[in-house]
């Protein structure tokens, strides 16, 4: 069997990776993106409401948080509405 050498390798911090899964699995996962999607579409109608209720220069701001938490839902495996997302969580775990 041989392996990589990956020592000399420069980590850029991404990687492509191919998953063949069963097909149920693959439709459990399809499942658990679609309700997050759906969340993520309800936190940003929550947040284009709050949008139109505020003064336009507080919107760059309200915009800036609304990105932030988005973004720590997704770092923390709360919300995994990409495929990505939910693979990075997953790996995450094993590892």
């Amino acid at each position: 069997m041989e392996y990589a050498d990956l020592e000399g390798d420069e980590d850029d911090g991404e990687a492509r990776v191919t998953v063949r899964v069963p097909v149920g699995t693959r439709l459990a996962l399809t499942s658990v993106l679609e309700r997050h999607r759906v969340w993520t579409q309800q936190l940003r109608a929550r947040h284009q409401a709050r949008l139109k209720t505020i003064a336009p220069a507080q919107r760059v701001l309200l915009r800036g948080e609304q990105h932030q938490e988005l973004h720590t839902l997704r770092s923390q495996g709360e919300l995994l509405d990409t495929r990505d997302v939910l693979v990075a969580f997953g790996l995450r775990q094993e590892v």
